[in-house]
């Protein structure tokens, strides 16, 4: 099996449901009936999660800044702004989800359900979003495969339950990679669609300052949209995109670059996380940060380049192993049973071996020409600018969550393509001679 085999068996049979009974198949062959049932789902489990949730008395501390969170959002609601404190300790946060959190807490009281029900609903909408996506890019069995995981998927489940900006920033950046698809497949879009992305960038970028690296991969991504048609038309594109950006992000920007000092305490903050000052580990405390102290970090990388790579390098493992091989929260879901069983380790060896495998293809696809191709390559780039900075800087498990759904996707790619090959397998060597 190759992976350009896998590849190309991952389009649609004739036929996705000739294993369920007929009369159960005639009704779920219908899309509307089948997603309002799974978004049904979704919504229900996440409403009953948050109500298991609320039954213990810490629920506040369900996500690892939900008390921070809550606290600033609380204080916002009642007019009292944000602690000075605080914005000198973490001056590099624009904390847009304590902003909209505070907007719930201004119309619905100081409520956690109120919030976390809100989030819930996006969540289900997150749901709906990757659904659309998959079935463009890959046809609408693996759609439907996603969306069912994307609907109990636990970490989903908690991220809409636990007071942090993770629920919102994987609506956003649904809603983004959906908005670039279409907008990028348009006959001819308009200057002010990619206005409006941007300005959904600005959004995303406020709720989680990473997304910036998710906006450098569009801006070398775009010039290959534009490869089909005329190149003049790429300049416009990521002019009105950056406006849109800016337009949202200049009032809350300016304030924080406005002065030396704060530029420094900008630096400062980077370097915080860069050299793992909140790590408990203390992993890369004898690194110079190179933002605050570049001349000295130089320096040190020429006299003891030993000593800084193999730290950063032992640094950079456990944060893949913080991000993607550790769940710190909850000891049940749906999909891996009990947590620290041999069912439960044995299924997440499967399952990662299998979203690298669609990975791979995916990213072997993306290289080909098409629109498709186009599609693939989005989907390859989100999950590397969304993973290769917190490696670089502060990892931990939530926030592999904006991921998640595309991880998804690209184990339900691998899983179905599979499955082809092993019911189809004439089929499977015609498509691999083809690919070769």
């Amino acid at each position: 099996m190759t992976l350009g085999g896998l590849a190309a068996m991952m389009a649609d049979p004739a036929d996705p449901w000739s294993v369920v009974p007929s009369p159960l198949r005639r009704w779920l062959a219908n899309e509307r009936v089948f997603l309002a049932l799974v978004l049904g789902v979704a919504l229900v489990l996440r409403l009953l999660y948050l109500r298991q949730v609320m039954s213990n008395p810490n629920y506040l501390e369900t996500g690892a800044d939900g008390p921070v969170y809550d606290e600033l959002a609380w204080s916002i609601a009642r007019g009292e702004g944000i602690r000075p404190s605080f914005t000198s300790r973490f001056p590099l946060l624009l904390l847009g989800y304590v902003w909209l959190a505070s907007g719930v807490y201004a119309v619905a009281g100081h409520s956690y359900f109120a919030l976390c029900a809100l989030q819930a609903v996006i969540g289900v909408a997150a749901c709906l979003l990757l659904y659309v996506v998959a079935k463009d890019l890959f046809g609408i069995t693996i759609a439907r495969v996603t969306v069912v995981f994307a609907a109990i998927s636990f970490p989903l489940l908690f991220a809409a339950a636990a007071i942090g900006h993770q629920a919102i920033d994987v609506f956003l950046t649904l809603l983004i990679v959906w908005m670039l698809w279409r907008t990028a497949t348009a006959v001819q879009p308009t200057w002010w669609r990619w206005a409006a992305l941007g300005a959904v960038f600005g959004a995303a970028i406020a709720v989680r300052e990473t997304v910036v690296f998710f906006l450098a991969f569009v801006m070398l991504w775009l010039p290959f949209v534009f490869r089909r048609r005329a190149w003049r038309g790429v300049v416009p594109a990521i002019a009105a995109l950056l406006a849109g950006v800016l337009a949202l992000l200049l009032p809350v920007v300016l304030p924080k670059v406005s002065s030396e000092e704060r530029r420094l305490g900008l630096r400062i903050h980077l370097d915080r996380l860069y050299t793992g000052e909140a790590d408990p580990n203390a992993l890369r405390t004898e690194i110079v940060g190179p933002l605050s102290s570049p001349f000295a970090a130089a320096a040190q990388l020429a006299q003891e380049p030993r000593l800084v790579l193999g730290t950063l390098a032992r640094a950079w493992g456990r944060n893949i192993a913080l991000q993607f091989f550790t769940q710190p929260y909850g000891g049940f879901d749906l999909v891996f049973l009990s947590k620290g069983t041999p069912y439960y380790y044995g299924l997440w060896c499967y399952i990662y071996l299998l979203a690298a495998a669609g990975l791979m293809a995916a990213s072997r696809a993306a290289l080909a020409p098409g629109q498709r191709a186009l599609g693939l390559a989005l989907i390859v780039g989100v999950v590397l600018s969304r993973t290769v900075p917190h490696v670089v800087l502060e990892s931990n498990y939530r926030h592999r969550v904006p991921i998640e759904p595309f991880l998804i996707l690209l184990t339900a790619a691998a899983t179905v393509g599979l499955v082809r090959m092993a019911r189809s397998p004439a089929e499977t060597l015609t498509s691999e001679a083809t690919c070769r």
